[in-house]
């Protein structure tokens, strides 16, 4: 089906919002894996797969939405796009703060009481 550009334009758009959506949600999980859950395989094991559940479920609300399931090459690409942006632009920063937080808990934890 033909759309108008402006609908293109419209429809490029929520799916490259669905990919920074993925990527805040990626962040979500990200959190406490990061600071709880570095040791535990397990913990890591589940955050991966309640992330890539939560972001199936993204993807197909949006592809639902905008194209109405019609997949085209750029169904895929925008929010492929949409998620490096994200994680190019806010995952970095929040690791190596995370990283910062974590090692600052774990000084005071290692501390030993006199």
């Amino acid at each position: 089906m033909k759309l108008p550009s402006g609908a293109q334009g419209a429809e490029l758009l929520h799916l490259l919002l669905c990919g920074v959506l993925i990527g805040f949600t990626y962040e979500l999980f990200f959190i406490p894996r990061r600071l709880f859950f570095r040791s535990s395989l397990a913990a890591v094991i589940v955050c991966d797969l309640l992330f890539s559940a939560a972001g199936a479920a993204i993807f197909f609300i949006f592809a639902g939405y905008a194209s109405s399931f019609e997949l085209r090459a750029y169904t895929f690409i925008m929010p492929s796009i949409g998620l490096c942006a994200e994680f190019f632009t806010l995952h970095f920063p929040l690791a190596k703060g995370l990283d910062v937080v974590y090692n600052r808990f774990k000084r005071k934890r290692d501390v030993p009481q006199d």
